[in-house]
């Protein structure tokens, strides 16, 4: 599943998130308040023992430090519980990549809800998404080295065995709380 900033504007439920310009933002935000987006309904595909699946985010925030958050839950039975999967507080400096590993969703229908909750003091610029995916990391997928597969290596020979692992590089990835 992957959305960009337009696409949660047309498909993602809330009175609190809109598009500006190319984020889905709440703008600045007011004081005790929750802020809250709800998708559509996302069918998660099958996730094995050697496969990881990531929500991944490509987000700005500005909240007050250690009192307002920003959080990514997933629900299941679309009520409750909400199971919070991702949580932040403080800001980037600009767009960044963020990602979290998820468990516990294979072969089920999930929503995911993002939130900004404020207390009773310090507000700021907010919580803006460029774009929102979920990624299943197949394994097999990544391991390109033909030598791999049905490799025998004998133990008293070891050292002598060379192989060579190709796995594609993560993008930076900066985060401030």
């Amino acid at each position: 599943y992957s959305a960009d900033a337009s696409a949660m504007s047309s498909t993602w439920k809330s009175s609190d998130f809109r598009l500006l310009n190319d984020v889905y933002t709440t703008g600045a935000y007011f004081e005790n308040k929750i802020y809250s987006a709800e998708s559509p309904t996302i069918h998660i595909p099958t996730v094995t023992y050697s496969d990881r699946l990531f929500v991944c985010l490509e987000e700005m925030f500005e909240v007050e430090s250690s009192y307002d958050y920003v959080s990514v839950e997933a629900s299941t039975d679309f009520d409750k519980p909400w199971n919070k999967i991702y949580g932040r507080s403080g800001y980037t400096d600009g767009l960044v990549y963020d990602y979290t590993e998820i468990v516990g969703y294979s072969n089920k229908d999930v929503k995911f809800r993002l939130n900004l909750v404020s207390d009773s003091s310090y507000t700021a610029s907010g919580f803006s998404l460029k774009n929102f995916e979920i990624l299943l990391w197949q394994y097999d997928n990544y391991v390109i080295t033909p030598q791999l597969r049905g490799l025998t290596v004998d133990p008293a020979d070891e050292a002598k065995t060379v192989v060579n692992v190709e796995a594609p590089k993560l993008k930076e990835i900066k985060i401030q709380d």
